[in-house]
């Protein structure tokens, strides 16, 4: 499956963004298994992207892929937030938060792709309740681990969960067939 249309596959995809944005030249970890269907959903909407918790891949593989697209990252790791501000540019903007909650109850309102991927985990589910019911779409990580989304991800109108070797994830909206946009062509 290719997730962006980019003259290479998905496997070499990952190995030029790796490349281009840490040095060396190998394949992406099983653990970014929310960036595969955030990029595929990013290829069909021209929306913003805000990531909650910033990643060892998913920050850089979106800010590589998507230099274009306005992305906000959250994080509330003091340790961590160093480590992405050199990837700060016009489109892309790190914000150190004191927690992900406040910082989402600001953005009522807010339409787009949101990956779900913050520390802690246990404030995750809190995370999806207030985005519930706007126009957005979310893309939960490690969304088998109950305690971590847990019923937060029920009830909303359109759901696909996609299963990973290290974990699952699970894409949730109310707006839109998720399961619809994420197919093959």
């Amino acid at each position: 499956m290719k997730y962006l249309h980019e003259p290479h596959g998905t496997v070499e995809f990952w190995t030029w963004c790796r490349d281009k944005c840490h040095g060396n030249p190998v394949t992406m970890d099983l653990c970014a298994s929310g960036v595969l269907p955030m990029l595929r959903l990013a290829s069909r909407l021209w929306w913003p992207i805000l990531e909650l918790g910033g990643g060892a891949y998913s920050t850089f593989i979106l800010h590589a892929a998507l230099p274009r697209r306005k992305i906000l990252t959250l994080e509330t790791s003091r340790e961590w937030y160093p480590l992405l501000c050199h990837l700060l540019s016009k489109n892309h903007e790190i914000r150190l938060v004191p927690n992900i909650a406040d910082a989402v109850r600001w953005m009522n309102g807010w339409k787009g792709l949101v990956l779900v991927d913050h520390a802690p985990a246990e404030d995750r589910p809190l995370t999806v309740e207030q985005l519930r019911g706007q126009e957005n779409i979310l893309v939960c990580h490690d969304s088998d681990h109950p305690e971590w989304c847990g019923g937060a991800l029920e009830g909303w109108k359109f759901r696909a969960d996609i299963p990973w070797p290290r974990g699952a994830t699970t894409v949730v909206s109310d707006c839109i067939d998720v399961g619809e946009m994420l197919k093959d062509d």
